[in-house]
């Protein structure tokens, strides 16, 4: 105990106020339901539904959805206790996706190829869902400590999740032009 002592007397916290930030989107309902236990089970389900939009001068003067607003997310945890020591557990996450403006046509200009944009951020990328599971063993309780060895599976249905997508231009329609899916898992 002597070591975390000398160290804690060697650290000071500084909490600052954190500033007031403009409201620019609603949540217009959430609802969740605690964690509900029963015997060895154990349940948690979050829902939100955000819907709201930036008030600005540009767009022609229309609000529209943030660029990293998720407009509905939903989060479902399971976990069941075999024995005192093991124990299973599940994960259920689902994102609407996010908000991004693209191309509607192409035209040139002086040489360049330039796009004409959507209204901003009118157009999302496709969802994001995945599903989780876990093993976790406990160790002995020992004096001041005690271990967990988890083995986990991320994603177990190997769903490409877009992360981002970008336009390139087609290698053999160079007149027409794609959309390429960035996943980072997949």
């Amino acid at each position: 105990c002597g070591p975390i002592r000398m160290f804690s007397k060697r650290l000071t916290f500084k909490f600052r106020k954190k500033p007031e930030l403009p409201k620019v989107s609603k949540i217009r309902e959430f609802w969740r339901i605690p964690v509900i236990s029963v015997r060895k089970f154990r349940l948690n389900i979050k829902f939100v539904w955000n819907s709201g939009g930036i008030p600005t001068g540009i767009n022609f003067g229309k609000t529209y959805d943030a660029p990293f607003n998720k407009t509905h997310v939903l989060s479902i945890t399971l976990s069941y206790d075999i024995t005192n020591r093991l124990s299973i557990g599940g994960n259920f996450i689902y994102n609407s996706g996010i908000a991004i403006t693209v191309n509607q046509s192409r035209f040139p200009h002086q040489g360049f190829i330039l796009g004409d944009p959507s209204m901003r951020n009118s157009y999302r990328i496709p969802d994001y869902h995945r599903a989780d599971l876990s093993l976790t063993w406990k160790g002995k309780k020992k004096k001041f400590w005690q271990g967990e060895w988890i083995l986990s599976a991320y994603n177990i249905y190997a769903r490409r999740n877009a992360y981002s997508i970008y336009f390139r231009q087609n290698a053999d329609k160079p007149s027409q032009t794609e959309a390429v899916q960035i996943s980072v898992f997949g």
